[in-house]
């Protein structure tokens, strides 16, 4: 069932309040990047390396990427794993990461010693994926590398740690060539499919990582659905089947959206994500779903997440609110994703009200010292940490945190 929610307008709130009266983004460092995200006190973020230490093939210059840790408590920016070009390794380093322990664990969609073949402008040869652990002394191993079939190829999304295993999923790949559905031991290092996409009622291309609610795990899918136009689909732990509990675009002009991208997140019992059109909630004990917060296309008003990137979502819940960013909108950018737009916002959402609100616009300051283009976020209980592709101090990017409990972030200092 799909049902219009209270919409998006501005709701009162003494934070926001707060927010409006003086708050602005705090540069931690100047390192432009995406995907960042909390885990054991570090600040986890993706970060270009220069073109000249990557790979070409055939005019395609593949961007090589790096993990960066910045320390909280430190203050200090180390390197956790930086790519070289070598065995198609460190380009898609998108996904969700997991921290077991003192463990990180992660994916490169295009790493690994399988042999794959992705169309960017031209065929190119990639690797098919693999799965990374980078212990607590540094040291870095490959736990699984994909060959595309029947295993899957490319896993965008990430890994998420349930138990002594890790569930992911593959885009593409799989049995029937759709997406799969995996699990890796974390003692063995043994990769298994548990679903592979059929491409029809059960969903097609899989995006992101299943989340735990419940006795399920649920996840999304790009295609496939009782509609073609996307699923939310629960993978029953007792039972090991996997069901389509909502098929996206179910009614005329698409008001939910389709093409849903990026994790699910959970927040008040109910899967809050993002489609083509909107911010939305499901609640799996009715499979209701509700537009919280409509977006449109002539307006350029995309949740990151959705434009550019298969991996984690742009959606974090902290103090009862559902925050992200708007990627589209606010003060012209030249020359920076999405070129030609707005320079981006963040936004909270109100899962009590129903009510959202756009509290901060990036690239207010002089030359975009306050950052642009900002990217997923992560959070704590006083703070927004994200990163920007543009603008900051050096023009180069910027990791930040912002400030959402103002009692909390004065104790914190």
């Amino acid at each position: 069932m799909f049902q219009i929610g209270k919409g998006a307008a501005v709701f009162v709130a003494i934070f926001l309040a707060a927010v409006a009266a003086n708050a602005q983004p705090t540069v931690l460092a100047n390192v432009g990047g995406y995907n960042v995200q909390l885990l054991g006190g570090n600040l986890y973020v993706v970060s270009v390396i220069p073109k000249s230490d990557c790979w070409e093939q055939n005019s395609v210059i593949i961007l090589c990427e790096e993990v960066l840790a910045y320390n909280l408590g430190a203050k200090a920016l180390t390197t956790v794993y930086s790519a070289n070009g070598t065995g198609y390794a460190g380009s898609e380093l998108t996904g969700q990461f997991a921290m077991v322990g003192k463990a990180l664990y992660f994916t490169d969609g295009w790493g690994g010693s399988g042999y794959c073949t992705y169309f960017l402008g031209a065929q190119t040869d990639v690797g098919c994926g693999q799965i990374f652990k980078v212990n607590a002394r540094g040291a870095v191993k490959q736990l699984y590398s994909f060959e595309g079939s029947p295993d899957g190829k490319f896993p965008y999304g990430g890994v998420y740690a349930l138990g002594n295993k890790l569930w992911g999923t593959t885009q593409y790949g799989g049995k029937n060539g759709f997406g799969a559905l995996f699990i890796v031991n974390m003692k063995t290092d043994e990769e298994k499919i548990v679903h592979s996409f059929t491409g029809g009622a059960d969903g097609a291309n899989p995006n992101g990582v299943p989340v735990a609610l419940g006795n399920s795990l649920y996840g999304t899918t790009e295609g496939g659905g009782a509609y073609g136009n996307g699923t939310i689909y629960a993978y029953d732990l007792n039972t090991k089947k996997e069901t389509v509990v909502y098929s996206f675009c179910s009614s005329q002009n698409c008001p939910d959206g389709f093409s849903p991208q990026g994790n699910l997140i959970v927040a008040s019992g109910e899967l809050f994500g993002m489609s083509s059109a909107a911010l939305f909630a499901f609640n799996p004990a009715n499979a209701k779903l509700t537009v919280a917060m409509p977006l449109t296309r002539l307006d350029l008003e995309y949740l990151e997440g959705f434009v550019w990137f298969n991996g984690v979502s742009g959606l974090v819940a902290a103090n009862g609110m559902i925050y992200g960013i708007r990627s589209g909108i606010g003060a012209y950018c030249d020359n920076l994703p999405p070129t030609g737009v707005g320079c981006g916002a963040l936004f909270a959402y109100d899962p009590s009200t129903g009510q959202a609100s756009t509290f901060y616009t990036f690239c207010s300051q002089t030359s975009c010292t306050d950052g642009a283009s900002p990217s997923e976020l992560a959070a704590s209980s006083e703070y927004l940490f994200g990163a920007t592709y543009g603008g900051g101090p050096n023009s180069t990017g910027e990791l930040y945190e912002f400030c959402i409990d103002f009692v909390l972030c004065h104790h914190a200092k």
